[in-house]
């Protein structure tokens, strides 16, 4: 009688450390300057029992490194940036930028065209393969493998046969992804603040383009203020993109527009 409560533990401890497993990968976000480099800490997190399932946060000051093992023992929810969640084929996203709605909105699955190319090269010791595609205004290059289990990538960059480890766009001032570290099967007690923040923070009412409406607005503003501190008579420097209000983000344009929207 005495070997059922064993038997009975030793389940009961096999399906609570499936539980505790995930698959991590911190990735360095790169936005380019004139100057300096702008870069974020990004975190793709991957459940190992929940299939359809991702997390992608930035964390932290700029150009700190920091790692996920760092915001686990000292989980601050105020340095959480952007958020982009995958949960039973629905998409989530927060922004982040400083406006009044800091909600998760609805959004579409992403659809990047990805056209796959004969290049190869090694990240972190895995073959991978370029591809190229566009999505929402920008145009991307992206290397993946085939050697993970997974077909996704920081923030939306996903859809290609295999696990995407680097990613650039093509704007002058755009962003770069290149993959740090991997950790596989890693065993971890999820946050519980974190949990509860993704879920308090979900928004059926608010629709996801009235979101980009309030983003606009936010940005639109912003270039007001710039302008009223640049001296009278500066020579301004334009790029192809200096009329257009998201010239800085990810998404310059969206399915419900024929052009990216202008100031």
């Amino acid at each position: 009688m005495k070997r059922l409560p064993i038997l009975l533990m030793i389940l009961l401890s096999l399906f609570s450390n499936a539980q505790l497993k995930y698959a991590i990968f911190e990735y360095n976000e790169v936005r380019q300057s004139k100057a300096t480099p702008n870069m974020t800490n990004g975190f793709l997190i991957i459940p190992s029992n929940e299939s359809n399932t991702s997390h992608y946060m930035t964390y932290g000051s700029a150009n700190k490194q920091i790692s996920f093992d760092e915001i686990i023992k000292d989980l601050k929810i105020n340095l959480i940036g952007g958020l982009f969640l995958i949960q039973k084929n629905e998409y989530w996203v927060k922004t982040s930028l400083p406006i009044e709605n800091t909600t998760l909105i609805r959004d579409e699955k992403p659809n990047f065209k990805w056209k796959i190319l004969k290049e190869k090269k090694e990240i972190l010791g895995y073959d991978c393969t370029k591809a190229i595609g566009d999505f929402r205004g920008r145009n991307y290059t992206v290397w993946f493998t085939k050697e993970l289990p997974f077909q996704l990538g920081p923030w939306k960059l996903s859809g290609l046969p295999g696990m995407i480890l680097e990613a650039e766009d093509d704007y002058n001032l755009g962003r770069t992804y290149l993959i740090k570290k991997i950790e596989l099967n890693k065993e971890l007690e999820f946050p519980k603040p974190l949990t509860q923040y993704f879920e308090s923070l979900k928004n059926e009412k608010t629709s996801f383009k009235e979101l980009i409406d309030l983003e606009n607005t936010f940005l639109k503003e912003l270039r007001q203020q710039i302008a009223t501190l640049v001296p009278i008579g500066s020579k301004i420097i334009k790029t192809t993109e200096s009329d257009f209000v998201r010239a800085g983000e990810k998404e310059l344009q969206f399915e419900w527009e024929t052009a990216p929207a202008k100031f």
